[in-house]
């Protein structure tokens, strides 16, 4: 289980976590805020996913994504929060 450092004055994502990483084909994202939506980019920058989720938890499939290294960007309210993650 990993979890994001929060940055100064925001507790949006405070408890953000995400596992497994590396994922093979679900990544399940939890945060205490609701998590609006979720975007996942490949390293050239190309949105290769984008998944409303209105919810604190939720398992992203990622299963149709190649062998590589994404970011993954998550929405609370006007917020978001980039992880890095491992697609084996």
């Amino acid at each position: 289980v990993s979890q994001v450092t929060i940055h100064a004055g925001s507790f949006v994502f405070s408890d953000l976590k995400y596992y497994p990483n590396p994922v093979n084909d679900y990544l399940s994202i939890r945060n205490k805020q609701m998590i609006t939506k979720a975007v996942v980019y490949n390293l050239m920058g190309q949105q290769v996913l984008n998944q409303s989720i209105l919810a604190n938890a939720a398992n992203i499939n990622l299963s149709g994504l190649p062998i590589g290294t994404y970011l993954v960007k998550v929405f609370v309210n006007d917020q978001t929060q980039t992880f890095k993650i491992s697609k084996e």
